[in-house]
């Protein structure tokens, strides 16, 4: 079988991935590249089930996507994805593409993996793969890579949540999809009707577990005022949980 450096694979904009406007929502977007990312690495050899059999895991740990354009119910989503390269010996970083059917770019990603030891929850480093991955690094959909989120002080608790079962996936936590739920629940719908989001940006810092219950505060920028940073802190085990920042435009 050749091994394919590059995947592409057509999905539809499905009616229950749409928001109020029928264009996809932000958690439709990382559903889609999870499916494609998840389908490449079992081409690579790499699938979860046979992971599963060594106790490894690969983990979300970065994604900043960058909008042009939202795709509509029915329209066709062409996704490429890629591995693109390894920081540090135990960052993984996979690239995306989401283009429609003639090639026009709805969005670019780029996201930050960690495998880790599902027996104990650590890191586990490059040389424990049983593989190899292509070499993709000059091959970018977004070239730098997810850092750290700076906060500003004045940020206000916009709603609480508790992890419940519907929000947990098969590793025993929170899927990494519900935070961008959690971000756009902090905005009023008109923001959406009235303006575009041009970019988003999730840190996963720290695991929520079942009945855990997160405080979700935002602020905005005050060097930029079309940035908002959201902040997402776990009362129950007094963590953070996650860190994120989205920008508008219009």
């Amino acid at each position: 079988m050749d091994i394919k450096p590059v995947w592409t694979e057509e999905r539809t904009v499905e009616p229950f991935q749409g928001d109020f406007q029928g264009r996809l929502h932000l958690a439709g977007f990382l559903q889609h590249m999870q499916v494609a990312a998840s389908n490449h690495a079992e081409h690579l050899g790499f699938s979860f089930e046979a992971l599963h059999e060594q106790s490894m895991a690969w983990v979300l740990s970065r994604v900043r996507i960058n909008f042009e354009r939202f795709p509509e119910i029915q329209d066709k989503l062409i996704i490429r994805t890629w591995p693109k390269t390894i920081e540090r010996k135990i960052m993984f970083i996979r690239d995306f593409e989401l283009l429609d059917e003639n090639g026009g770019r709805y969005a670019a990603a780029t996201t930050l993996w960690l495998m880790i030891d599902t027996r104990n929850w650590r890191l586990m480093p490059i040389n424990k793969l049983n593989g190899t991955l292509p070499d993709n690094r000059h091959l970018h959909a977004i070239q730098e890579i997810p850092g750290k989120i700076n906060f500003v002080e004045g940020m206000q608790e916009k709603y609480t949540v508790q992890a419940r079962f519907s929000d947990i996936d098969i590793m025993g936590h929170v899927t990494n999809t519900r935070y961008a739920d959690w971000v756009a629940n902090c905005f009023e719908q008109s923001l959406f009707k009235d303006r575009q989001l041009k970019w988003m940006h999730i840190n996963y810092t720290k695991e929520v577990r079942p009945a855990e219950v997160v405080s979700i505060a935002a602020g905005q920028d005050p060097l930029n005022p079309d940035v908002w940073l959201i902040k997402g802190s776990n009362q129950t085990t007094g963590t953070e949980a996650f860190e994120a920042a989205v920008g508008w435009c219009g």
